[in-house]
């Protein structure tokens, strides 16, 4: 339930408005909270699936790859994605 609370927020605030409503920083922080969603996700298909753990193990693995590319990226100061600015008029 709180995977899909946070997946809630994150879809209420991706149109372009509410982009240009919440502000660049305060957007950034919200969408970050998809990682959280993704942990929670990967658990809840584990705690579902009754013997063989394969796939909920695959999934375990890509999302831990894919979360230390994340933090090695910013601990070296790359961005993995742009940031979404104001249309400029």
């Amino acid at each position: 339930m709180i995977g899909f609370v946070l997946l809630l927020a994150l879809a209420l605030t991706s149109s372009r408005a509410m982009v240009l409503r919440l502000g660049g920083a305060l957007w950034t922080r919200i969408h970050k909270l998809i990682y959280p969603a993704a942990i929670l996700a990967v658990i809840h298909y584990w705690l579902m699936v009754k013997r063989d753990v394969t796939e909920p193990l695959l999934y375990a693995c890509l999302l831990f790859m894919l979360l230390a590319f994340i933090f090695f990226m910013t601990t070296i100061g790359i961005r993995c994605s742009k940031t979404l600015e104001p249309p400029v008029q």
